[in-house]
């Protein structure tokens, strides 16, 4: 789960850091969430983009390029790819313990982007709140989900 944090131009080196790191024959696993919830209702959608344009400016993922090659970046490094699949996990209340604390990080990721989503893109603090309520809603009543992608390999010998 880095691909919030660590740009684009970064993720060779920091594969292959990871590769330096673990022992001969060591297994790595690679997990990173899609940045997007679906189905999207219209506020979600809208929270979703305002995070990606955030993201975009600081050259971090925002278009998935990380989450579609999660194999490569471990083959490009050297690992033996021996897995690789993505998950569907429910966001709300509707998709039970996983559901729930699922949603309980994505709002708490929102709520905590709010003061940046003012002060960097203009957007009142109020309808920030009005916009997180209303996207919660959204997912009970969509059942929304977030795509989750894993990779593992084994470093080499």
């Amino acid at each position: 789960m880095l691909a919030s944090g660590v740009p684009l131009r970064s993720w060779p080196t920091l594969v292959a850091e990871l590769v330096r790191v673990t022992r001969r024959r060591g297994w790595i696993e690679l997990v990173e969430a899609a940045p997007r919830i679906e189905p999207a209702g219209p506020t979600t959608a809208r929270m979703a983009g305002l995070l990606r344009q955030l993201a975009s400016e600081q050259e971090l993922d925002a278009s998935e390029a990380i989450f579609d090659h999660l194999g490569a970046h471990l083959q490009e490094a050297g690992v033996t790819v021996a897995g690789e699949y993505r998950v569907d996990l429910p966001v709300g209340e509707w998709g039970g313990r996983i559901g729930s604390s699922l949603a309980t990080d994505v709002r708490a990721v929102f709520a905590r982007m709010g003061d940046v989503f003012t002060e960097r893109l203009g957007l009142p603090p109020a309808e920030c709140r009005e916009l997180l309520g209303a996207m919660q809603l959204e997912w009970e009543e969509q059942h929304s989900c977030s795509r989750v992608a894993i990779a593992w390999g084994q470093a080499p010998g």
